[in-house]
């Protein structure tokens, strides 16, 4: 798949459509592999959605590629603007080192957003790292957030 298909590829991903045999690697089966394994201990939401966090990017050599990370001491996941498109980051890097490497401001995630294909704004609350934690924030919302039904209200 080149490119531009990523609306496309996405949407196949969703469906559960296996898009592997159309996909060129960066990077050598083992490299890909090792990426691989330290994305799904990023976010392993069973095992440590409590400890994801996200922070900018300040004084290491990442800052020169890099604006803004989340992760945990597992790994990273590292997100950049798009060369000529600064209305949102994408995704860039997954490494092998602590997030506490990279920002030294950290905030933690409490609540995972999703939205509809084709809509503007994240606003559906699709997951909350603890049990009730969303009653805690919900008064602080925004009044066009929708609560999905994982999460008791």
């Amino acid at each position: 798949m080149d490119d531009k298909n990523h609306v496309e590829a996405y949407g196949l991903c969703k469906n559960g459509v296996d898009i592997s045999e159309n996909l060129s690697l960066v990077h050598s089966y083992s490299e890909a592999y090792k990426k691989c394994e330290i994305f799904k201990k990023v976010f392993d939401f069973v095992a440590n959605a409590k400890y994801i966090k996200i922070g900018q990017i300040s004084d290491c050599p990442e800052k020169f590629y890099l604006s803004m990370a989340l992760g945990n001491e597992t790994g990273i996941i590292g997100y950049d603007y798009a060369k000529g498109d600064t209305r949102f980051m994408i995704p860039k890097t997954v490494q092998d080192k602590k997030i506490s490497s990279v920002s030294k401001e950290l905030n933690k995630i409490l609540f995972i957003l999703g939205k509809d294909q084709g809509q503007e704004a994240y606003t559906n609350i699709e997951y909350e790292i603890k049990k009730d934690v969303v009653k805690e924030y919900v008064a602080l919302l925004a009044g066009d957030i929708r609560v999905s039904s994982c999460c008791n209200l």
